[in-house]
């Protein structure tokens, strides 16, 4: 923990999100501050219009992917924030840190590890998570990591995760989970949450490996009694295809030799049996479609329904014909939690299902 003047602790703890073709650097802000990063003797500031920002939960530096590859580090700069005079603000005595990095790596094996459905366990996700030998090469955090946004603890414990377990160095992907758009706090999720220009759907193009983020919202209809008019996913939902339709127009991702993943909270290929759950099934169908000719997948990710398993393209879940194997994981228990992990190969991936007494609930392996 480093001291800045005024009596007050900060020790800057980033997390290196992956959002589009830049890395947003978040970094949770618990006291007021001015933060700077600093990427390969260029600097980064979190400002609003040019006014740099003090008084926030969370700060936000959009660095190119490229540079921070190439860099190979950064610079977190800070200073306690005093008041915001008209006239000449002081502020306390600025320090810095700097922070290794380490990107995604370009030849195979990759270690993946996705933590789903967390429902606020965080020490067992972390435990869960220690599966690898040391920090996994991109850590997925798949929404519901908290059973609500009502208050700074919940919005705040995916960051919390992601900087126990890659202490900054390594890459993090953070999606929204239905649970994460209830509550006080809901509504400024993308004031905390990385985004690529406000958006929490895009496809995020690694050195290896391509990784296409999708968000399906809530998992029942707008206008169901649960949400009391606060939903309006439906729209959301269409802004998405077209993003879809627009990417489908160009074919080069589907043959430039790498792999595809599709990750998402809700698994949209599969239409539920339940009938409150069976929604968007034209819209859903239309995804799987643009997907398969643009993106041609190799896996899908996704979390929302507390079990682990791998279905094979052809299986009977797979109701809309993603052309890949679906992997769905993430499990909460009383004092314990399950999550995804996985090794990606020449030619295929070993998924394990592992607990965080590091038991192991299932191993599976899968060809592209």
């Amino acid at each position: 923990m480093t001291c800045i003047s005024g009596g007050a602790s900060f020790s800057p703890q980033p997390v290196v999100c992956a959002a589009g073709e830049q890395y947003v650097i978040c970094v949770p802000t618990s006291v007021p501050a001015l933060l700077r990063v600093d990427v390969g003797g260029e600097a980064f500031f979190c400002d609003d219009n040019g006014v740099r920002v003090t008084h926030a939960l969370m700060q936000h530096f959009t660095v190119p992917m490229r540079l921070l590859d190439e860099a190979g580090a950064y610079t977190v700069s800070f200073a306690r924030a005093g008041k915001r005079e008209p006239y000449h603000p002081q502020h306390g005595e600025e320090r810095r840190v700097r922070f290794a990095f380490r990107p995604v790596p370009g030849t195979r094996p990759v270690r993946v590890a996705l933590l789903s459905d967390v429902h606020g366990r965080g020490e067992e996700a972390v435990l869960a998570a220690r599966f690898f030998d040391g920090a996994p090469d991109l850590l997925i955090l798949g929404g519901d990591i908290s059973s609500s946004s009502m208050n700074e603890r919940d919005v705040m414990l995916p960051f919390s995760i992601a900087f126990s377990l890659t202490k900054g160095e390594t890459p993090v992907i953070l999606c929204r989970g239905n649970h994460d758009l209830r509550g006080t706090l809901a509504p400024r999720l993308s004031e905390l949450y990385p985004t690529d220009e406000g958006r929490m759907y895009y496809t995020v193009r690694f050195a290896g490996f391509d990784v296409l983020v999708l968000d399906c919202g809530e998992d029942k209809n707008d206008g169901h009694s649960e949400y009391g008019g606060t939903a309006a996913f439906h729209p959301y939902r269409l802004r998405q295809t077209a993003f879809l339709r627009a990417l489908a127009e160009d074919r080069s991702l589907a043959s430039d030799g790498k792999t595809h993943i599709v990750l998402s909270h809700i698994p949209f290929p599969h239409l539920d049996g339940d009938k409150q759950f069976a929604i968007e099934a034209d819209v859903y169908r239309e995804w799987c479609a643009c997907i398969n000719r643009f993106f041609a997948p190799q896996l899908a990710l996704f979390g929302h329904v507390h079990h682990s398993a791998v279905y094979e393209r052809g299986d009977p879940y797979n109701t809309f014909d993603l052309h890949c194997p679906i992997v769905v994981g993430g499990v909460p228990a009383e004092k314990n939690y399950t999550g995804v992990f996985i090794t990606l190969r020449q030619g295929g991936a070993e998924i394990c299902f592992s607990d965080a007494n590091q038991k192991n609930q299932g191993t599976h392996t899968v060809a592209f």
